[in-house]
């Protein structure tokens, strides 16, 4: 079977698909986000799942976003911005910390 595929574009810049961005899923478990740590683009998503009994949240701590209490297999998500807060906890247990970093386009 022969498959040939060829490549042209007519499309103006305006009406280019840009791809979608990456979905990050940050687990809370042991009382630990984890990864403790996500390198994010714009665009991408972050997803945290609670896999604790207790309930947990991820608080930004400049208070510019939250997921909002999380109970046990909840997750919540939100959209990375530019210029968006990097440093969250957890509001219920304030030792549990995380970073995203957003690498500005």
């Amino acid at each position: 079977m022969l498959c040939v595929l060829a490549s042209t574009s007519f499309a103006s810049p305006e009406h280019v698909v840009q791809p979608a961005g990456v979905t990050h899923v940050i687990e809370i478990t042991g009382f630990k986000f984890l990864p403790k740590n996500v390198d994010a683009q714009p665009g991408d998503t972050i997803t945290w799942v609670n896999r604790d009994i207790a309930p947990h949240t991820a608080s930004s701590k400049d208070g510019s976003w939250d997921t909002g209490t999380l109970a046990q297999n909840e997750s919540k998500s939100i959209v990375v911005a530019v210029g968006m807060a990097s440093a969250y906890f957890c509001k219920f247990h304030p030792g549990m910390t995380a970073t995203i970093t957003t690498k500005n386009e």
